[in-house]
């Protein structure tokens, strides 16, 4: 289950990415949310529904374009990650944006 996961999870972070990009000049804004696992009425492991909602939506109200709710291990190291691999991808489609 953890490989189908993780590459679903990579796949759609991926794809925000190029389509924050192909959009970069429109007045759309694209917001990537990114949840833990939020218990349900099938599955208690995880963090609970309200609270994840409270916390989806203080993410939108902040502003912010990359909301990350809940991570792995520390957070600022998860956090860390998260803006590294985000800015390898800005650098790389700046430079085929350059290529042009």
């Amino acid at each position: 289950m953890l490989p189908a996961y993780s590459a679903s999870k990579a796949a759609l972070n991926v794809f925000v990415l190029c389509l924050r990009e192909q959009l970069r000049n429109s007045s759309v804004k694209v917001i990537e949310l990114s949840p833990p696992p939020v218990q349900n009425q099938g599955r208690q492991l995880g963090m609970p529904v309200d609270k994840f909602c409270d916390a989806a939506f203080d993410g939108l109200l902040s502003g912010s374009d990359q909301i990350v709710i809940g991570s792995v291990g520390p957070a600022h190291h998860f956090h860390d990650i998260v803006d590294k691999r985000r800015e390898a991808f800005e650098n790389l489609a700046k430079m085929m944006r350059e290529r042009r």
